[in-house]
């Protein structure tokens, strides 16, 4: 019996696949018990080369390759399609997990039947050194996904948007529950994480935590969110904020259905994800702004259904001048910097 299905997206991960690949196989159940499987999304590392390497020692690790380039989101649902494991577990290429887990994750998510289980994370440095310890949630029973919610979040005044949107793999999911609720990402973002984890927590009838620190975050540099997050580059300030925002909003429509008390929250963060854009377009360059218009030219009708979400600094940034606005507030910006320094 295949136990976990691990899931695991390929691109320009060659440097830190190893250490992942041993932190699955130096584990406490048999390699029968568990598969990895890997998606080279077009990688012009040698990514695919240290898999086929420890193939040859692993047969239960399988590797498919994209014709072309399709990104993340798409990645993951082909993945939790080929998963052939009781639970998925998507994982970051350039991360690990803790050794000698499984049998403990086995036991918990078997004995309380679950179709999702939370535990926490460590933060690491490119050289696997620990920058820190989060500890966001505690150990619980076995309760419905809203209820788990309300006692991990809501109750002690915690915005569960800003611990549960995103970060899919500090939860190990059944995969007969992803399946059933047709938990799928948008195909062809770099944000696949945004909702799906949300998604999975809400629609489900038997969730769990445990305190236990389980999995190691990587911050890389060479990696989508790192990119996003400091070179600001024009397409990835678009996506993040009107792409995604527009899913976001999607899963509002739903959760307000059936648990308004959430989709209150939920909704402040549609507003956020919508005007974020502003403060990253004026800090970016000049080459990226304009990567950033061009992008924001080809998805006009989009604009314009979201046009009413917008405050007063969005509208004016996304107006017929918003490209020398945007430049003088760099200067601004620069400028005051400068003086604070």
């Amino acid at each position: 019996m295949i136990k976990f299905s691990f899931l695991v997206a390929l691109y320009n991960g060659e440097h830190f696949l190893p250490q992942l690949f041993d932190s699955l196989t130096n584990q406490d159940i048999s390699p029968e018990e568990f598969e990895i499987i890997c998606l080279d999304d077009c990688s012009p590392d040698k990514s695919s080369d240290v898999v086929k390497k420890y193939q040859a020692h692993y047969p239960n690790i399988r590797l498919y390759k994209n014709e072309h380039n399709c990104r993340i989101a798409t990645n993951v649902n082909k993945l939790t399609q080929w998963a052939r494991g009781k639970y998925i577990w998507i994982l970051g290429q350039d991360d690990f997990i803790e050794k000698n887990c499984l049998r403990m994750l086995w036991n918990k998510l078997e004995s309380e039947s679950l179709d999702v289980l939370v535990f926490n994370y460590r933060r690491v440095t490119e050289n696997a050194d620990k920058i820190q310890d989060f500890y966001e949630v505690e150990n619980t029973t076995n309760m419905t996904g809203i209820e788990w919610i309300n006692n991990q979040y809501v109750h002690k005044e915690r915005d569960y948007c800003y611990y549960i949107l995103g970060y899919e793999w500090r939860a190990i999911f059944r995969t007969e529950h992803w399946r059933k609720n047709k938990i799928r990402c948008v195909d062809g973002l770099s944000w696949e994480d945004t909702v799906i984890m949300m998604k999975a927590i809400v629609y489900s009838k038997s969730v769990a935590s445990i305190e236990n620190i389980l999995y190691n975050y990587r911050e890389n540099r060479t990696s989508i969110s790192y990119s996003s997050n400091h070179l600001k580059k024009g397409n990835y300030i678009f996506e993040f904020s009107f792409l995604v925002g527009d899913e976001v909003e999607k899963f509002y429509d739903e959760l307000n259905q059936i648990a308004p008390d959430l989709a209150v929250t939920l909704k402040k963060q549609v507003y956020w994800r919508y005007n974020c854009f502003a403060f990253d377009l004026i800090r970016t360059n000049r080459e990226q702004k304009r990567v950033f218009y061009d992008t924001y030219k080809k998805h006009l009708p989009l604009i314009k259904e979201k046009w009413h979400h917008f405050n007063w600094k969005s509208k004016m940034i996304l107006s017929f001048v918003g490209y020398p606005i945007s430049c003088i507030c760099e200067c601004i910006y620069r400028l005051k910097k400068l003086i604070l320094k």
